[in-house]
């Protein structure tokens, strides 16, 4: 306790420390200093409480304010999303090489193998192949999870040679290569294997897709 006169018929200046608990999460020192001056009927005692009790509530609303704009962490972002998209036609004015290329670091990134389907617009199997999946979404999701799709372009418009010069020899199509996050190829699959009558076997599909998922 201090007096400090600042006026002939003033009492003096009442100094008062109080802990508040209360507002210690907002930053403030949890002490504060409350200034009372003691005098009858003094005019400055209503004025000067209530300069402080305003005060007061803004440095607490400043403080919510701080927490809730800077205090909250960042929500991780789930959708795992990139600009790649899979290569799901056939087009001839694609760059297959480069196509390839990109689905090896999606690949990487994702921790999947390359699954390089070769085949044309023209080709009736490979129509088939489109719809096959469509209809079967157990081949479909297995195939999404697993792999990065790739369709390259095989027609007159476009034969891809020097690309599919690197390849095992393609006798029909649809062709299915099967790569690894590095491009190496890991398999060579001739899809009349997997046909069934007029369509594929899902059975068959299943089992080659699933004999070629990454290794954990």
């Amino acid at each position: 306790m201090s007096v400090e006169k600042k006026m002939p018929y003033s009492l003096g200046t009442f100094l008062w420390k109080t802990k508040l608990r209360h507002y210690q999460p907002f930053g403030l020192t949890g002490h504060e200093r409350i200034v009372f001056d003691i005098g009858q009927n003094h005019p400055q005692i209503s004025q000067k409480w209530t300069y402080m009790k305003k005060t007061k509530s803004f440095l607490i609303i400043a403080s919510i304010l701080v927490l809730f704009t800077f205090g909250q962490e960042p929500k991780p972002n789930n959708n795992n999303s990139t600009t790649f998209t899979p290569v799901t036609v056939y087009d001839p004015a694609r760059d297959a090489a480069q196509d390839i290329l990109d689905a090896q670091a999606e690949a990487k990134r994702t921790g999947k193998n390359v699954l390089v389907e070769v085949g044309g617009d023209w080709c009736s199997w490979c129509r088939i192949m489109h719809h096959f999946y469509r209809d079967h979404p157990e081949l479909l999701a297995l195939r999404e999870k697993n792999f990065v799709t790739v369709q390259v372009n095989m027609s007159r418009q476009n034969e891809n040679k020097k690309l599919l010069a690197k390849y095992p020899e393609i006798r029909g199509y649809p062709h299915i290569f099967i790569l690894d996050a590095d491009g190496k190829l890991l398999h060579s699959q001739n899809t009349s294997d997997l046909e069934d009558g007029p369509s594929y076997n899902l059975k068959q599909f299943m089992k080659f897709l699933e004999k070629w998922v990454p290794k954990a």
